[in-house]
This record gives C-alpha cells, sequence and structure tokens, in this order.
C-alpha cells in the first residue's frame, strides 16, 4: 500500500510444497523485507528471509532450518533495527527438545550469528522478536507459560541476557512484542476459567512486570496502576489501546 491508500504492488510467492509469511518490516529505502516458513519437503520446514524493492520485485531470498531434525522453526517473524534484520521461531535442535531460534541478517542477505536458546526437558518457542540498541527482545511460549527472553546482540556475536516466565492460571503465550522508551511490551493469551482472554505486559527492559492487562469478552481486569487508557469499539469488537505518559488508574467493565 502507497501512503496515500493505492495500491503500489501486489503479488504472491512461493518456493517448495508450501509457504507462510509472519513478518514483515521496511526500511528507509522502502526495502521491504519478509519472513515467514516453507516446507522444503514432506516433514520439512525451514525458516526463510528476503528482502523486495519498492515495486515488489524480490532482491534476495535465503533460508535456514536444521538437516539433522527437519523442522527448523516457525513464524519466523522478523525485525529490522540499525541496518540488522533479525528473525525468530523455534528449532529441535537434540533430542525432542523445542528451543527458540534467533538468526541475524544484514540487510543485503547476508548472514550473521545465529544461536538457540532452551532449557532441558522443557518446550521453547519464539514468536516476536524487538530491538532496543543492542539489546534483543523475544516473546513466546515456554510450556504452558509466555516467555520473555532478553538477548545482547554484540555484533559478531550474541551473548544471554536473561529470562522471565508470565503464568497464568492455564494457558498463557506471547505472540507479539514491541521495545521503546524504556518499556518492553508484550502481548498474547492467557487461558481463565477455561475462555482464552487477551493479555498485554509491561516490563522494564530489566524484564520485571511493571504491569499486566487482561481483557475479553465477557470482562476485563485493568491493572491498579499502569501508564494506559483504553477504549473500544464496538463493531466489529476491536481494542485501540493508547500510551500515556502519566500512570492512570482504572477499572472498566467490558460487555460481549
Amino acid at each position: 500500500m502507497r501512503r496515500d491508500g493505492g495500491t503500489r504492488f501486489s503479488g504472491t510467492s512461493g518456493y517448495y510444497g508450501g509457504d507462510a509469511a509472519f513478518g514483515v518490516a521496511v526500511d528507509e529505502a522502502e526495502k521491504l523485507y519478509v519472513g515467514g516458513y516453507t516446507v522444503i519437503a514432506s516433514g520439512t520446514v525451514w525458516t526463510y528471509v528476503e528482502r523486495h524493492d519498492a515495486v515488489g520485485v524480490t532482491e534476495w531470498h535465503q533460508e535456514y532450518g536444521n538437516p539433522d531434525s527437519g523442522t527448523w522453526c516457525w513464524p519466523g517473524r522478523i525485525a529490522l533495527a540499525d541496518g540488522s534484520l533479525y528473525s525468530v521461531g523455534r528449532t529441535r535442535p537434540i533430542s525432542n527438545d523445542w528451543q527458540v531460534a534467533v538468526r541475524k541478517f544484514d540487510q543485503g542477505g547476508t548472514p550473521g550469528w545465529m544461536t538457540t536458546w532452551g532449557i532441558s526437558g522443557s518446550a521453547e518457542q519464539g514468536n516476536d522478536v524487538a530491538v532496543s540498541g543492542n539489546d534483543i527482545f523475544v516473546t513466546g511460549t515456554q510450556g504452558s507459560a509466555l516467555l520473555l527472553l532478553k538477548l545482547h546482540d554484540d555484533g559478531g556475536s550474541v551473548s544471554f541476557a536473561g529470562s522471565t516466565v508470565y503464568t497464568g492460571t492455564g494457558t498463557t503465550a506471547g505472540y507479539g512484542i514491541v521495545a521503546t522508551n524504556g518499556w518492553v511490551y508484550t502481548v498474547g493469551s492467557t487461558d481463565i476459567g477455561g475462555q482464552t482472554e487477551a493479555l498485554l505486559l509491561a516490563y522494564d527492559t530489566n524484564l520485571n512486570l511493571q504491569w499486566d492487562y487482561v481483557w475479553g469478552g465477557t470482562g476485563m481486569t485493568a491493572p491498579t496502576t499502569s501508564p494506559l487508557t483504553a477504549a473500544r469499539s464496538m463493531s466489529p469488537v476491536t481494542w485501540a489501546i493508547r500510551l500515556s505518559s502519566t500512570p492512570t488508574t482504572s477499572t472498566r467493565t467490558a460487555t460481549a
């Protein structure tokens, strides 16, 4: 889409038996970066990243995977920062333990470092990635809990900087993440009493939880103190979230 709402280009791309795109980013030159996964053979799924020019022509395409396990990772969401592209998903490098996988590329498509992270006997998955300076934040799952992972990009290598989990009353997962102005926000879902509810969490950059916010069709609870105001549009049911500079105290009841 153009800034005026018109269509600049449209199209599809595919490489093997099945392909899906989950992440997109645009640089200052209006180059378009896409991340996802591709099924290169039965039971073999690899992640890809690629770049398109301003009219949709593919300039480069990279795939990466683990030949020993068949499946490397999905969903392949991406973040673009300071000339580097980061792709996140999951891998199974040893035994049957799924782990978070993160890979770095430069904007020309040259692969940089790659890392995996997980705990033996547990199942981890990276669903989205955000970058703030040299810090990389990944949200996803660890077992039935929401995982927040922090890595540090040292240039030619990467180091582990911490992790935390958010455990709800049922299955909880993180699907999206933003890091900005000293805050790390992750959105996802949590099961409460057999019903899946939307979830918003706010952390500082040291992975300390500042507040949590849960809402759904039968009701929602707001944090006691948070820099958050919310408004609801009923048709269709959507939420517009606006961050305010001054913490507010609010309690709201949602209707179906």
